[in-house]
């Protein structure tokens, strides 16, 4: 249901914006209703990994785009956002659809936490790889020197239940 608010919130932004905007809107638009096709076609093909290949990703341009995605969700829930980007405008290989997916469901899930109002703060920090240490969760492989790049999202909501932190991860949860 994501991407078809995000397309929801952006007909509604270019139907009360001028010309220019309405454009910039209506093109974020088309853009949420092919990543609904490229989704579908990730659960038709759910047993096989992703076969494309990671490209550039511009974190703070990336988290801007999900925030005009979900500009008028935001403000409909009277939200205040705080952006504390890095300066150095970090780059990581990725797949944009699903990076932009992610983040649309962290903040979406932070905005259905606070249904009346909130603050919403979205940080991006980057940290060196220390030497000789081996991360996991990082494929250092296709770069020389490796920055990690932190994308912190904290609110003021509610929060999970206790009795829920073991299921949400699951798919679908």
């Amino acid at each position: 249901n994501t991407p078809l608010l995000s397309i929801q919130s952006c007909l509604f932004l270019a139907e009360q914006s001028s010309d220019q905007s309405r454009d910039t809107y209506l093109g974020l638009a088309r853009e949420e209703i092919d990543r609904i096709a490229a989704i579908l076609r990730q659960l038709l093909d759910m047993h096989r990994p992703d076969a494309g290949e990671r490209v550039p990703v511009a974190v703070n341009a990336l988290i801007e785009r999900v925030l005009l995605l979900i500009g008028g969700t935001i403000a409909e829930h009277h939200i205040t956002i705080e952006r504390d980007f890095s300066p150095a405008q970090p780059v990581v290989l990725g797949f944009p659809g699903q990076l932009t997916q992610v983040l649309l469901n962290l903040l979406m899930n932070a905005i259905t936490a606070m249904p009346e109002h909130g603050w919403l703060t979205i940080q991006t920090v980057v940290r060196a790889l220390p030497p000789n240490q081996d991360v996991d969760w990082v494929d250092p492989a296709p770069l020389l020197d490796p920055p990690l790049v932190q994308i912190s999202i904290t609110d003021t909501g509610v929060g999970i239940a206790p009795e829920l932190h073991a299921d949400i991860f699951k798919p679908f949860f």
